[in-house]
């Protein structure tokens, strides 16, 4: 309540939760990506890496025009830093990606020239370089089918360098939600399900019911 409205500015939140097993190790991951929702600036990314071996911390922050990235981690030569980071409207993390291409105009045949900076999601911690990319949204329509349905979609191809393209594919009409994603490494996503939910209040028992989807519509 004392703190200043001045200071204050409404963000939308891009979470991404990863959890693997390699062996006996259980990776748990969690990055979050904070924008301005007025310009959709990135102007906050958190990460937390943890399994046996120890635990990583990263933050970057955008204040004034400058942009830090804090570093702790538990590997050697890399416990603790803190990297000043390029930022600017070509400058985009490879993180924030999926949210922020939604932000963009939904415009076939539109190409950006990016400043790509490497994912965070990382035990290890690397001062991050930027990298020159291209991003394309193709010109012809794609229809997609995905668990979560049948989907007129947006190509998006991100290239860097001699890096294997990416893919992206944003549904056509609002929200323009991300519909499908093939990474480089040779992983994917696939759109389930969307809902609208006040997840910070779906911590009782039961409420994990919410994790398996919206619940059938009844039979008529």
């Amino acid at each position: 309540p004392d703190h200043d409205p001045a200071d204050l500015f409404t963000v939308l939140k891009l979470n991404q939760v990863i959890t693997y097993q390699t062996g006996i190790y259980s990776y748990h991951q969690m990055a979050s990506c904070f924008f301005d929702r007025s310009t959709m600036d990135l102007v906050k990314l958190s990460l937390t890496s943890n399994e046996w071996c120890g635990n990583t911390y990263k933050e970057f922050t955008r204040r004034g025009g400058r942009g830090l990235l804090h570093l702790h981690t538990y590997w050697d030569g890399m416990a603790e830093a803190t990297d000043e980071v390029p930022v600017g409207p070509d400058v985009v993390f490879y993180d924030q990606l999926p949210l922020w291409i939604r932000s963009l105009p939904q415009t076939p045949g539109t190409t950006r020239s990016l400043r790509l900076l490497p994912s965070e999601i990382d035990s290890k911690g690397s001062k991050p370089e930027a990298r020159p990319a291209t991003l394309t949204a193709v010109t012809a329509e794609e229809l997609l089918v995905v668990p979560a349905g049948l989907f007129r979609t947006l190509r998006w191809d991100l290239k860097t360098g001699d890096a294997r393209p990416e893919s992206f594919w944003t549904a056509r009409d609002e929200p323009y939600v991300l519909v499908a994603w093939d990474r480089a490494d040779g992983s994917g996503y696939r759109l389930k399900w969307t809902q609208r939910l006040a997840y910070w209040k779906l911590n009782h028992p039961g409420d994990e019911k919410y994790l398996e989807g919206p619940a059938p519509a009844a039979a008529r």
